[in-house]
C-alpha cells in the first residue's frame, strides 16, 4: 500500500476549516507533526508555491503546491530518494459542517519500500493532523 488517509468530521463550515488549513506557517500551532513551515516564495497559497516543512522523524523537505482548488483543498509534493510524496488536503461540506480528508501518496519505483517503512508513523501523523485541524477550526468560533 502506497496511499494512506485520515478523515475527520467538523461542526464548522468548510470555509472556516480552509481559513486554518491555508495558513501554512501556522500549522505548528495546531499540530505537533509539523515543527516549522517557511515559505520559499512570497506569494499567497498558489500553484507552484514552495514551502520548507520540518517534521519530527521525517526531517525537512521543500514542498511545492502542485494542485489547488480554492476553499476545497490542495496538494503539496516533494521528492525523496527518487520517490514523489504527495500530501493532499481536501475539504467538503458534510451534514451541518464539513469533512476534511488528509491523504499521503508515495509514487515511484521505491514507493512500496518507503511507504512500508513509514506506514505506522504516517497513519499516526495523519490522524493527529486531522484532529488538530478539527480542534483549531472549531476553536475559532
Amino acid at each position: 500500500m502506497t496511499e494512506f488517509s485520515s478523515s475527520v468530521q467538523m461542526t464548522v463550515p468548510f470555509m472556516r476549516a480552509w481559513a486554518v488549513l491555508q495558513e501554512l506557517e501556522k500549522w505548528p500551532q495546531w499540530t505537533p507533526t509539523v515543527r516549522s513551515v517557511v515559505r520559499m516564495d512570497k506569494e499567497p497559497l498558489a500553484l507552484g508555491l514552495r514551502v520548507k516543512i520540518a517534521r519530527p522523524k521525517f526531517g525537512s523537505d521543500v514542498w511545492t503546491v502542485t494542485s489547488l482548488q480554492p476553499y476545497r483543498g490542495f496538494t503539496l509534493a516533494t521528492k525523496r530518494f527518487g520517490v514523489v510524496i504527495k500530501h493532499k488536503y481536501d475539504l467538503v461540506p458534510s451534514g451541518v459542517g464539513s469533512k476534511a480528508t488528509l491523504t499521503v501518496r508515495y509514487e515511484g519505483l521505491l514507493a512500496p519500500v518507503l511507504a512500508t517503512l513509514a506506514k505506522k508513523r504516517l497513519a499516526q501523523y495523519l490522524e493527529i493532523e486531522a484532529l488538530g485541524l478539527k480542534s483549531r477550526a472549531e476553536g475559532l468560533r
